[in-house]
């Protein structure tokens, strides 16, 4: 069994922290945490670090400063350093590399990326320090032995040595002399006058010399020999002799050509790396002649490629990659040898350069650009390589993948400006679906900053108390009562609500989402015990668990942690998750649901209709009940076809004995078409809006009474002329004055924070 990587981590954030190294351990890494760079300098020298994970920002001794001072550590000056950064910060991105750092990681909650880039860095630490490691070995081995002594006789022109001497040149039977004709023979055509003229030199004026040439083998393998020489002359002042030592030095020199050449190129696709893209890029831009020239960097980064090597492993994601360089090559007009560096010839400063990036990007130079069409064009042709399936595993698969581009000058003054803003791009158009190209705009920068602004806030959201929870009621249209009360999250941040729809993904893309959901489960079961103990009922407790908390193994301890303080009995919580949370992996997803619901957790998708449905995982999963998504609600009354898909998936749920709720009903139309095909159990703001708890232990009489006064209107024949709907939305907006008007006030007030 392989040792476990060493990791540094170095993070002043102690959430941050513990998410992260907590996501790199269950990955395979032995992770040593410090909470700044004082106690991370002064804990060196009892670990010893495959590789250092750095906090850019942090209080008295940043990340940029660390990285120098590790740099002057002579142990240390080749540990890798992965520089961790915030979305658009450009400044931090540059600073790191001028302080010595390996590479920089985005901030998000993409762990298994950021294992995939501990491991690539590591990786590549390792192999350098092998190849060095055996450049010395080879260096050491080559000056003790003296491999290849011999002595040249001027007056017979014969060289004269041991076995070994000429073993190197392909001879297999041992032999002690060789005539000088039979050792030039060996030189290659082009070297062998200018080591015919050396030995003259030497034999004739008595200069020493030392000469490295090309020869072959007996049996043709070529080798690159070294060979060092000095006369000795007889006592009459002329040379008797020739003392010297030759080398075969083919595979020192192959060493350092393989050190260069991991360097600069990748080595999975053999193409250029980030360094090298960017000392092109630089030179592109800063060239003479250059300044007033159009330069393209286009930023392609493959759509769910986490999911590929999850689901088809390393390996498969390896070849996706090389075949991916080989045809991004091919659709830019570049050839295998141009593709590759391969041959003598210099890269052309005019011609395209493609790059593989860390991860699952390639990046694309275009040092001369006519007009943005050309861009566009070429950018295109990149984006269509994906069109037919690749060949991974012995499978067919199919890829995608969305591209950003930026434009020098407009967009950047210098190479990691660009590449920077160009990836940016790329993200951006990540959001609106596979296969999109986004240019780089500067409105991205800005929303780049909030967004960093917003994530530093919500890390201290939970220790300030900011975050709050609010419950929903769905309620029994027949019998009027509480079935259960939904958590709600919501952000009070300065005296005003954050909506939702901007903090929730903020929080899911950080990995904060896995705290703030620890905190709602409890904080919600704290209440729902409090609630008990005060005589107020509202059913059980449901809480929406996001995929990512989902696959967490925290979750079930947590759970069961707060099922046996609160002594609850089965089915007193309700997790709520969505149809492609359950699904995605379903064979290792199944087992976790199936703990879940023997623990005596109820089981809820969310949003049904709108994700990965299938009839064969509904019959095999332990739920309790379907969630109709409001966008099939608000069609009620509206469209036959969206009351003909609510009416089928009430009688699917219905027929396998689940529990079917109608959330987002809001008018007494969509309420009558739900009551008339058999779905009982509503959720919405014709009921309730979301409300505080205190407010919800108040109106549990009066909402009992106002749900029976909205479903007799519901029950009441259907008007008939133009004026009575209004009449009959009049009655519903009244019926409410069951319900005592501090709760009215507080659920609207909620219901206008949250939009």
């Amino acid at each position: 069994m392989q040792d476990q990587p060493t990791i540094v981590l170095v993070d002043d954030d102690a959430m941050w922290r513990f998410l992260s190294a907590t996501a790199l351990r269950e990955r395979g890494f032995r992770v040593e945490e410090f909470e700044g760079a004082e106690a991370m300098l002064a804990g060196l020298g009892g670990v010893r670090p495959d590789l250092v994970i750095v906090d850019a920002v942090m209080p008295e001794v940043d990340g940029f400063e660390l990285c120098r001072r590790l740099r002057r550590i002579p142990e240390h000056l080749a540990t890798p350093v992965l520089m961790m950064t915030n979305l658009s910060d450009e400044d931090a991105i540059s600073q790191a590399y001028d302080a010595g750092a390996t590479d920089f990681f985005i901030k998000s909650t993409h762990w298994t990326l950021l294992a995939e880039r501990v491991r690539y860095l590591h990786r590549a630490a390792c192999l350098q320090r092998e190849l060095v490691a055996s450049h010395a070995r080879l260096a050491k081995t080559h000056e003790a032995a003296r491999v290849g002594t011999f002595d040249f006789e001027v007056a017979t022109g014969t060289f004269v040595g041991s076995h070994g001497s000429f073993a190197i040149l392909g001879f297999e039977e041992p032999r002690t002399t060789l005539p000088l004709a039979s050792f030039l023979s060996l030189v290659v055509d082009g070297e062998r006058d200018r080591v015919r003229a050396k030995m003259h030199d030497l034999t004739v004026r008595g200069q020493p010399f030392e000469i490295e040439f090309g020869a072959r083998t007996l049996q043709g393998v070529p080798l690159t020999l070294r060979v060092h020489a000095e006369p000795k002359a007889g006592s009459d002042g002329k040379v008797r002799s020739v003392h010297g030592v030759i080398r075969d030095v083919t595979s020192h020199l192959n060493a350092e050509a393989q050190i260069r050449r991991l360097v600069r190129l990748d080595p999975l696709t053999g193409l250029p790396n980030r360094n090298q893209f960017l000392a092109a890029l630089n030179a592109a831009i800063t060239g003479p002649g250059n300044e007033s020239r159009m330069v393209a960097v286009v930023v392609l980064d493959i759509d769910r490629f986490t999911q590929i090597n999850e689901s088809l492993g390393e390996p498969a994601g390896d070849a996706l990659l090389t075949e991916a360089g080989r045809r991004l090559g091919a659709a830019v007009g570049l050839s295998m040898d141009e593709l590759l560096f391969i041959g003598d010839a210099p890269r052309s400063p005019d011609a395209p350069l493609l790059s593989r990036l860390p991860g699952d990007e390639f990046a694309l130079l275009l040092p001369v650009v006519a007009d943005a069409t050309q861009v566009a064009r070429t950018t295109a042709a990149m984006l269509d390589i994906f069109v037919e399936p690749f060949m991974v595993g012995g499978a067919e698969c199919f890829a995608s993948a969305c591209a950003g581009i930026a434009v020098y000058p407009r967009d950047g003054e210098n190479a990691g400006q660009l590449l920077t803003r160009a990836d940016s791009a790329a993200a951006e158009a990540k959001t609106h679906g596979r296969n999109n190209v986004g240019w780089y705009t500067a409105a991205m920068h800005a929303e780049g900053r909030l967004r960093i602004e917003m994530l530093s806030a919500l890390h201290k959201a939970q220790e300030r108390g900011e975050l709050e929870l609010v419950y929903q009621p769905v309620v029994d249209t027949v019998d009027a009562h509480i079935v259960n009360a939904e958590a709600l999250m919501r952000w009070k941040h300065k005296g005003h609500y954050v909506s939702p729809a901007e903090f929730i993904p903020i929080a899911e893309e950080s990995g904060l989402i896995i705290a703030m959901g620890e905190w709602a489960i409890r904080e919600a079961c704290r209440q729902l015990g409090e609630w008990r103990s005060a005589g107020v009922d509202v059913g059980k407790i449901s809480v929406n668990i996001p995929t990512t908390h989902f696959e967490r193994p925290s979750l079930e301890s947590t759970l069961e942690q707060v099922i046996g303080q609160h002594n609850f009995a089965h089915g007193s919580i309700e997790l709520e998750l969505t149809e492609t949370c359950m699904v995605r992996d379903f064979e290792r997803t199944l087992p976790r649901l199936q703990r879940l619901s023997a623990m005596g957790i109820d089981l809820a998708i969310d949003d049904f209709g709108t994700g990965y449905s299938s009839l064969s995982y509904l019959t095999r999963l332990p739920l309790s009940k379907l969630k109709i998504d409001r966008s099939f609600v608000r069609l009620l009354g509206v469209s036959p076809q969206g009351e003909a898909v609510t009416r089928a998936i009430v009688a699917l749920g219905q027929s396998l004995g689940l529990d079917v709720v109608a959330e987002g009903v809001e008018t007494i139309e969509q309420l009558r078409a739900l009551v008339a095909i058999g779905c009982r159990h509503i959720q919405g703001f014709l009921f309730a809006k979301p409300m505080p708890p205190q407010t919800l232990a108040q109106s549990v009489d009066g909402l009992r009474q106002h749900v029976l006064q909205v479903v007799a209107l519901a029950q009441a024949p259907a008007p008939v002329t133009e004026d009575e709907p209004a009449e009959a939305e009049e009655a519903a907006a009244v019926a409410p004055s069951a319900i005592p008007r501090a709760a009215q006030a507080t659920a609207a007030e909620t219901g206008r924070a949250t939009g």
